[in-house]
């Protein structure tokens, strides 16, 4: 086990499993400085109470096979909170509401992502490989002329919202508009929201509901070939319960959402762990063969999402080690936990490319299995792949990191580095 962290240490008593889980629901936590800050709250939290019940009416698990039977539970309601913010007149809970069916019935669930999942087959996403080839090299020319850029900013920010654009539909020459919105949206799941963030949310949501009411009433009058809202209106329309357009709105936000922040913040923080394990990025430089694997082993050790959407345990209790999680209660699966619990994972502290059978939860399990996880990994492989054809080596220029606590994921604020062409 690794020392203390000292920021952490004065943030929180990890002593304390309640003053841990506390500070998970309410003190931003993840923008602590520290690469390893949030994986040692998580481990003192399982190795004291891997299933936790705090004060809040919450019960934490940090175990991999509790967290998996949670995710696979077949009757949670995950839209339960958003509800009440949308009741509360929280803008962005109010736009997301037709999609909240969507977190709470198992049978809405499976119809919506049949609607959804024609723009995520394997076909769909393979027929994306030339246009992202040709995105990616061109914002990696760019860098190139700068010699020291931001990884972060000045290239991974620009692959991932466009390639979702392109799956909306969303003519090329709007990409920027997008790039905005979804950056000033992304504290919206924040542990903290401050009053200028929640500003700037609202506007986002409003820009994005506006831009796509006139988008989906577009692809009404004329659907397009393989874009996302077209495949869900002609999908809906041998459905019984056809998409109406408030769902189909709220849906492509959603999708907007999930797909850009969270595949950013994969690939930055895929570079950054390449530059941690320098042997590890040697073994990949000379065997690229291992890229799917390595993939899989950086978003199990050090990926983006650290919380799955708190559920609410529905129609039957949930079981757990000999625990039961009544109905009614709230099950909260702290992913990084469950990513590096070392009866699942051994050294899992330790990142190795040739590790085996890495069924990590960063995408999710069960009903509510990311949809969009084969194109993040094609993102991710073809980003990766790239950076490292176009430079030979690379250094992180930044004397520590800036990270960004957005309630369920960890962001890297600027990647600043300096790179040698290949």
């Amino acid at each position: 086990m690794s020392t203390t962290i000292p920021a952490l240490a004065e943030a929180v008593d990890l002593s304390d499993p309640e003053d841990i889980v506390d500070a998970m629901m309410h003190r931003a936590p993840l923008a602590l400085p520290g690469d390893d800050t949030p994986w040692e709250m998580y481990r003192a939290l399982r190795d004291q109470a891997p299933i936790f019940k705090s004060r809040h009416g919450v019960t934490v698990v940090t175990r991999y096979r509790d967290c998996l039977a949670t995710l696979r539970h077949p009757t949670m309601d995950l839209g339960f909170r958003m509800r009440a913010d949308a009741a509360a007149g929280v803008v962005a809970a109010q736009l997301m509401a037709p999609t909240m069916l969507y977190f709470e019935d198992p049978v809405d669930t499976m119809r919506q992502r049949r609607l959804m999942r024609g723009a995520f087959t394997r076909q769909a996403v393979v027929h994306r490989q030339p246009e992202l080839d040709a995105l990616v090299d061109d914002v990696l020319a760019r860098c190139a002329e700068m010699g020291s850029f931001d990884f972060m900013n000045d290239f991974a920010d620009h692959i991932p919202v466009a390639v979702m654009c392109s799956v909306l539909g969303v003519p090329r020459e709007d990409v920027p508009i997008f790039r905005d919105w979804t950056r000033r949206s992304a504290p919206a799941t924040g542990a903290v929201v401050n009053e200028d963030d929640a500003k700037d949310i609202e506007l986002a949501f409003v820009g994005l509901r506006d831009y796509m009411t006139g988008l989906v009433a577009e692809r009404r009058k004329a659907p397009g070939e393989h874009d996302l809202l077209s495949v869900m209106i002609r999908a809906s329309e041998g459905d019984e319960a056809v998409l109406s357009s408030e769902e189909l709105i709220a849906l492509a936000i959603f999708a907007l959402s999930a797909g850009s922040d969270t595949t950013t913040q994969l690939v930055t923080s895929a570079a950054y762990t390449l530059s941690r394990f320098p042997a590890e990025q040697a073994k990949l430089r000379a065997d690229r063969a291992l890229m799917p694997d390595a993939l899989e082993e950086m978003i199990r050790h050090s990926g983006p999402v650290h919380y799955a959407q708190p559920r609410l345990v529905m129609e039957r209790p949930l079981q757990l080690d000999g625990y039961e999680v009544p109905v009614g209660d709230v099950v909260w699966t702290s992913v990084p936990g469950a990513n590096r619990d070392p009866e699942q994972f051994p050294d899992p502290d330790t990142v190795d490319f040739e590790r085996r059978d890495i069924r990590h939860l960063g995408f999710s399990q069960g009903m509510h299995l990311c949809i969009g996880a084969m194109l993040a990994r094609l993102e991710a492989t073809t980003v990766m792949n790239r950076f490292l054809d176009w430079f030979s080596a690379y250094e992180v220029t930044e004397d520590q990191i800036d990270y960004v606590d957005f309630g369920t994921m960890r962001g890297i604020r600027t990647l600043n580095m300096t790179t040698q062409r290949a």
